[in-house]
């Protein structure tokens, strides 16, 4: 199946008649894509394949303490305990104290 799906020519179809990006380098495959979409007629769609994308962020030991204290305040916000400004502000606070004390207690 997945032979199949990554297949040049089922990665064509789907580039040029659907609009989903190749998973292939395939550069026949990319020159097909979106060939089949009426709307991207006379667009330049190929410049989609030579975008350079940043890399990736090397995390850090505190990402885990941030992205728990914004799924803490997030919670509060879907059950419209508060608005999103003033929850990511506290998920700020409560982050910036708890790195300090983490690093504090390091020394």
């Amino acid at each position: 199946m997945l032979e199949t799906m990554l297949s040049d020519e089922v990665q064509t179809a789907r580039g040029r008649d659907a609009g989903i990006a190749p998973a292939l380098k395939n550069k026949s495959v990319q020159d097909q894509f979106m060939k089949g979409v009426g709307f991207a007629a006379g667009k330049n769609v190929v410049a989609f394949f030579k975008l350079e994308f940043a890399a990736p962020r090397k995390g850090t030991p505190y990402d885990k303490l941030a992205i728990t204290e914004v799924s803490n305040v997030l919670t509060s916000v879907l059950q419209g305990k508060k608005d999103v400004n003033t929850a990511l502000r506290d998920a700020e606070e409560l982050t910036i104290k708890k790195i300090e004390s983490e690093i504090a207690s390091k020394k």
